[in-house]
Formats: C-alpha cells, structure tokens, sequence
C-alpha cells in the first residue's frame, strides 16, 4: 500500500478480502482449518498466533497513521486492529460454515463508507 494514505490502506484491505472470496475459496477453506487445527497443536497454535500478530500489528499501524492524520476518530489503536482481525475470521468462519446467504459486496457497500 505505498503512498496510499491510511483511509485507502484500510479500504484497500477490506476490497481484498471481498475480492479474494470468490477467486480463494479453496484455499480460505483450508486457512480456517489450519487455524482451527491450533486449538490441539501447539506448534500450529504457535504459528497461527504469528500470523494473527502479524495482521494486528499492520492494521494497527494504518490506524495510528490515521488517527495522526486526523483521518480516523480517536481510539485504541490496538483494540481497533484486533476487532478488525475478530470480525474479519468471524465473517470467514460463518461464510463457510453454516448456509447464511449474504451477498459479500452488498454488506461492503453498506458498512464500508469512503
């Protein structure tokens, strides 16, 4: 996201997912899996918990570049980046295991606002 500001860094990451959907089923499926492999294994435990720091830590700095700039309200920087991570396995955990119908761009355009 070089150069983009950080209202363009968070709405490019919100896109990417929405993106990624349709094309990375397959391979969004078998993510959920591993990560739910964590739960008995402490290695993949380990390895998860590195990823899921690794994409708190990069929303966090896109919030605090926000809230700096004055884009963003003021807010826990780090409570903000862990929702974002939570809502964002949340939507992935219950897209593919139950039969809630939901079109992912419609639920975008209605909650995302630029």
């Amino acid at each position: 996201f070089s150069g983009a500001d950080a209202e363009e860094k968070i709405r490019r990451l919100t896109i990417r997912s929405e993106e990624l959907l349709p094309h990375n089923a397959e391979i969004l499926k078998f993510c959920l899996e591993f990560f739910s492999l964590g739960m008995r294994d402490a290695d993949i435990r380990s390895e998860v918990t590195r990823l899921c720091e690794k994409r708190i830590a990069e929303s966090r700095a896109i919030i605090r570049e926000g809230i700096q700039s004055g884009t963003f309200k003021r807010v826990d920087p780090d409570s903000a980046a862990r929702s974002l991570l939570f809502l964002s396995m949340g939507f992935f955990l219950v897209h593919f295991c139950s039969d809630i119908d939901f079109d992912l761009s419609a639920l975008h355009q209605k909650t995302v606002k630029y």
